[in-house]
């Protein structure tokens, strides 16, 4: 692909790691506004996650996500991708 060309990967091709399709309860958290959102992960990996919600427009472009599961789970999030009802989250590593 030169320069010059459209990038016409799809977001898959795009990512670095493969994302594992999981469905799995978690709450968005935005602790300037203490706003609380019930969501669903839909994919994970290393770097981030996709994350359905009832209104994604109402979801700030940084918020902290808690994963439900055996072990409770913290991740500093960052939109990279909104539709009206998903997000695409890459994690803020620290």
């Amino acid at each position: 692909m030169t320069w010059f060309d459209e990038d016409r990967r799809t977001d898959e091709e795009k990512r670095r790691e493969v994302r594992r399709k999981i469905k799995i309860l978690c709450v968005i958290y935005d602790p300037s506004t203490r706003l609380r959102v019930p969501a669903e992960i839909l994919n994970i990996s290393q770097r981030g996650a996709g994350i359905r919600c009832a209104d994604a427009s109402t979801i700030p472009d940084a918020f902290v996500l808690f994963i439900r599961g055996m072990e409770a789970m913290r991740r500093d999030c960052v939109v990279v991708r909104r539709t009206p009802t998903e997000l695409g989250v890459r994690f803020r590593h620290r």
